[in-house]
């Protein structure tokens, strides 16, 4: 047993503050009064240590109605945050469901040891659900996670169910900026090659395989009926699990000797990103095995207990009303579980892939367009009371629908205009009906296409004659079906969700899972079924544009590529080379020039600019043996993960440091990178034996700090 300096004072200070737990000042600064229950129930933890409280912002925006599950907020110390107020009080102001039901504050003493058990056994006996989750209070969800929790207990009512939590410690991600999922992929920490590194023997429990222990994030989410955690006593108030070491893990072996399944659903991911203190360092802990495993827990495989060493008085006056005073007996085999499909991990082909690509794949100059949109968020705060502007959200939304139809770039970007300028023709229809009556005028879309004829101002002008065109034919010209260009059909989509969710001032906005279900109402109907299949498939994206948006953290072009204003001339510019033109034989023949000073043969020309781009823009081809293979110039690059892309410039200045091979050949540099992996294999296997002894010499007491 490992039991450092930390976990010895923090041992003997839980058991100090023992006697004076039963006394102290607990509030309820909300409580949920709705006469229906709610079917789940969530249980958030904070013991001081919360900055961004984004988990309630995106349980707030799920595809289950909001009154089907409630969120319960517990705080250990004495702290009632302004910063959830606001957030209540924004969300209510709006006419929407606040994002807390229950925020209960203990009021313990500043200093104290915080007990995750503690907390968790009060939101467990203010819980109304009949399923209870514990959650990890500062994870990105999914849009579906509730309706996953619904489905999972439908199918097997036993079961203890776990959510894997993909992590990440890519500090770029701090302070939080609502990313997406997808952004988070390449960085992940705990993926190989797209998988979860605990996701073998998915449906094993501890009972059955103690080494999981090690490899899960058993803390990350918890899920079990209510009456089950009340029948083995609630969660163990032992002083043995103060600090970080505790977790459901605990609760889940006890559950398990009373004929409960562990399972873990890798259909349905968490994701995480850091902040300060989420590593543990340094904290106060019980007694554990070096690894942050509590050995008190642990010990449950052997003792067959089913009961709390310290129970809950409240959950025990429960349990013996419920179920009677006796413990539960263990079953003498632990049960089996159901046969099922395995749920589909995330795949690894598109695990290295960059959802927001570093540069722009159309020529047209972005900055003239930048200007622009900046002017039209100018007049939509002051002349449409919008909380936030919608120029860039509809964008936004556009293109990451015409991502999940995989349009190709150049296209995606044309259509993120379109969507942006769809803001600017409702202003001009706005005050043209304030001035006649009629609305009747011609749009700043085809207006400017009539004087600049090329892209992408002409798929701004074709999507304004026809976004507002129904894919039926009931809209104001009869156009149906795939006589509207597809760009239409997208923005159309893209604007009626932008209207049902936009925050205004004075105004009700819709709760994202009624915007949801109008949405998927429309299909057929108002909206292209093929654009509706593509909104189902890219939620995610669209709550993450939509809280960028109310955090004013969403940037110009997202998610078309990461945008820089250029400084002085609006040169053309693809990647890290610049394009020159010039006339040949009256052709245009287009050049890719470095744009930075180098001695290799990297100019690159052609009549096709299709090509040109292609040549000059990094393309990432797969992930290999730790390495991402890229293709850019006509050669083909092996990066370290790590490094998100290609930086030329610091490639040829030798920034890389080894940990990136080039060559015109795609074999030689698939075989540099797997010797790489082979040398560090080789290495590992070098030093286990004197890990080994070491490690021997460690736990028999001969070695000092």
């Amino acid at each position: 047993m490992f039991l450092d300096r930390n976990a010895r004072r923090s041992k003997m200070q839980a058991v100090r503050v023992t006697g004076r737990r039963r006394h102290h000042k607990m509030r309820i600064v909300r409580k949920n009064t709705l006469q229906e229950a709610p079917e789940l129930s969530f249980v958030l933890l904070d013991w001081g240590c919360r900055e961004s409280f984004h988990t309630l912002e995106y349980l707030s925006n799920q595809i289950i109605a909001r009154e089907k599950y409630e969120v319960i907020w517990v705080e250990y110390y004495d702290r009632q945050l302004s910063e959830l107020a606001d957030l209540i009080e924004r969300y209510e102001r709006h006419g929407l469901s606040s994002p807390i039901d229950t925020w209960i504050v203990l009021a313990r003493p500043k200093g104290e040891i915080f007990r995750k058990h503690w907390m968790n056994n009060i939101g467990l006996l203010h819980s109304r659900g009949g399923i209870v989750v514990f959650m990890d209070s500062d994870a990105i969800t999914s849009t579906t996670v509730v309706d996953t929790f619904f489905k999972e207990f439908e199918n097997d009512p036993d079961v203890i169910l776990y959510l894997e939590e993909i992590r990440t410690g890519d500090q770029s991600f701090y302070p939080f900026g609502y990313p997406n999922p997808k952004e988070i992929i390449p960085v992940a920490s705990n993926l190989i090659n797209g998988v979860p590194v605990g996701m073998r023997n998915f449906r094993s429990g501890l009972l059955a395989d103690p080494s999981l222990i090690h490899c899960r994030n058993y803390g990350a989410c918890f899920a079990a009926r209510r009456e089950d955690i009340i029948r083995v006593g609630g969660w163990d108030e032992h002083d043995d699990y103060s600090g970080y070491i505790a977790g459901p893990y605990e609760m889940s072996m006890r559950m398990e000797w009373i004929g409960k399944r562990e399972r873990w659903n890798f259909g349905e991911l968490l994701w995480h990103v850091p902040h300060p203190g989420n590593n543990g360092i340094d904290n106060f802990s019980g007694p554990h095995d070096g690894k942050g495993v509590s050995t008190t827990a642990m010990k449950i495989l052997e003792t067959r207990r089913t009961l709390p060493l310290v129970e809950n008085p409240e959950i025990r006056a429960l349990r013996e009303t419920m179920f009677g005073p006796e413990a539960p007996m263990p079953v003498a085999k632990r049960p089996k579980s159901p046969p099922e499909r395995e749920p589909t991990p995330t795949t690894p082909e598109r695990s290295g892939h960059q959802y927001v690509p570093s540069y722009s794949r159309s020529l047209w100059n972005k900055d003239t367009f930048f200007l622009l949109s900046k002017m039209l968020q100018n007049i939509e705060t002051r002349a449409c009371g919008y909380e936030y502007p919608r120029a860039y959200v509809v964008g936004a939304y556009a293109a990451a629908l015409a991502k999940q139809l995989n349009l190709p770039q150049d296209r995606t970007e044309a259509v993120y205009v379109a969507g942006a300028f769809g803001s600017a023709d409702n202003i001009v229809r706005l005050g043209a009906a304030q001035a006649d009556g009629n609305g009747s005028c011609g749009t700043v879309a085809q207006t400017l296409a009539d004087l600049w004829d090329r892209e992408p101002l002409l798929t701004v002008a074709k999507v304004g004659l026809m976004q507002r065109e129904h894919f039926d034919g009931t809209g104001p010209m009869g156009v149906r079906s795939e006589n509207i260009p597809l760009e239409a059909r997208i923005v159309a989509l893209a604007e009626r969700l932008d209207e049902l969710v936009n925050l205004r001032d004075g105004g009700n906005a819709t709760i994202f899972h009624e915007a949801y279900r109008s949405i998927l109402a429309d299909s057929g109907k108002r909206f292209d079924p093929q654009i509706v299949d593509a909104f189902k498939e890219c939620l995610e994206d669209m709550v993450c544009i939509h809280l960028r948006a109310q955090h004013d953290a969403l940037p110009f072009m997202y998610p078309c590529f990461k945008y820089q204003p250029q400084a002085g001339s609006a040169q053309q510019q693809c990647g890290q080379f610049s394009i020159a033109t010039v006339e040949v034989d009256r052709r245009t023949k287009y050049f890719a020039v470095p744009a930075w000073e180098t001695s290799a043969p990297l100019i690159f020309s052609s009549y096709d600019l299709d090509q040109v781009t292609a040549y000059a823009t990094p393309e990432l081809l797969f992930c290999y043996h730790g390495f991402n293979i890229i293709a850019c110039a006509n050669r083909y690059f092996a990066i370290a993960h790590g490094e998100l892309e290609l930086d030329l410039v610091r490639f040829y200045e030798g920034d890389y440091n080894g940990r990136c091979f080039v060559s015109d050949s795609l074999r030689r540099v698939k075989r540099a990178a797997l010797w790489v992996r082979l040398k560090q294999r080789l290495r590992g296997l070098m030093l286990w034996p004197a890990r080994k002894v070491v490690r021997a010499l460690v736990s028999s007491g001969k070695t000092t700090d």
